[in-house]
């Protein structure tokens, strides 16, 4: 049969439920993305003389601008939805988030505010960039036990077979875990970030 030779799944993609607000593997791993991205750059900046409160102000405003940036690539790909429910918009708690608009959300207001405390913006960039696919590799793991991101159907033996019926890929043939195939780009990438760390002129 066709769901012989897979990787089932069969977490609950929901930790807990308490009242209007859930805790999902999803959340649990988007925050660690975004705490290994700090993390590294942290460390990072540190080693090469940028201030500690200037790091942990750059993250603030981040984290801010990450949100805000995925929520509005969110709702604009959903734009009919929102346009219709435009009180939904604000319910961010009820999910729906854009990776690629987290990031550049991030990256521009942590650049607005290198710029007003006249940091160096270039090696500030610089030292956090490897640290973003490395987040985003963290932040998919959650991504594999939700099943959200569905793929084309196949046989191969390393196809995903969801079977908890809280996964949005719950009753679909085995599919290619497209997810997986991105978290092995992610490594590529930022194992090559790192090697061209200090080999690029300018910052």
């Amino acid at each position: 049969m066709l769901d012989m030779a897979v990787i089932r799944i069969g977490m609950d993609p929901t930790l807990f439920t308490l009242g209007p607000l859930q805790l999902t593997w999803h959340g649990v791993f988007t925050f660690l993305g975004i705490l290994t991205v700090i993390v590294l750059a942290f460390r990072r900046a540190r080693q090469h003389g940028i201030p500690e409160d200037a790091i942990y102000n750059t993250a603030a405003w981040g984290i801010v601008g990450g949100i805000l940036g995925a929520r509005l690539v969110h709702v604009v790909d959903f734009w009919s939805y929102y346009l219709a429910n435009p009180f939904q918009i604000f319910n961010i708690l009820g999910g729906g988030i854009g990776l690629i608009g987290g990031i550049v959300g991030a990256a521009i207001a942590g650049t607005i505010y290198l710029w007003r405390s006249r940091l160096p913006i270039g090696l500030a960039l610089d030292v956090t960039a490897p640290g973003i696919p490395l987040g985003q590799w963290v932040g998919r793991l959650g991504d594999i036990i939700n099943g959200e991101h569905l793929a084309v159907a196949t046989d191969l033996p390393w196809s995903f077979l969801y079977i908890h019926p809280g996964s949005p890929s719950f009753g679909m043939a085995p599919q290619h875990p497209a997810i997986v195939y991105e978290m092995i780009w992610d490594l590529l990438i930022a194992g090559l970030l790192f090697w061209l760390f200090g080999r690029l002129r300018p910052a």
